[in-house]
């Protein structure tokens, strides 16, 4: 069982520590040594990611205002045609009233 933690020589050696696998510290240090040119260049694929991401997320944005305005604008026109036929049906009560 490798735990990644520190451990001195008496702790190395003890019974309680029997089953755990030991490396010095400067074989653990080279082996989760990271190349730092391997991480950014990940990171900068990550980050064109996020912004194609982004981009896509942006154009949906602006595809639901355009939807949203347009059904606006169909609504309002509904409803005109609809206050319109009302005024109309209250003129005609009107003049047939005695």
């Amino acid at each position: 069982m490798y735990e990644e933690q520190l451990a001195c020589v008496i702790c190395q050696t003890s019974r309680k520590h029997r089953n755990h696998s030991f490396v010095p510290a400067d074989e653990a240090a080279h082996d989760t040594r990271v190349d730092p040119k391997a991480a950014l260049k990940i990171l900068k694929e990550k980050l064109q990611d996020f912004k194609q991401a982004k981009e896509t997320c942006d154009q949906e944005i602006q595809h639901i205002i355009t939807q949203a305005k347009h059904a606006e604008k169909q609504i309002k026109k509904h409803c005109e045609t609809l206050h319109q036929f009302l005024r109309n049906e209250e003129a005609t009560r009107i003049a047939i009233s005695p």
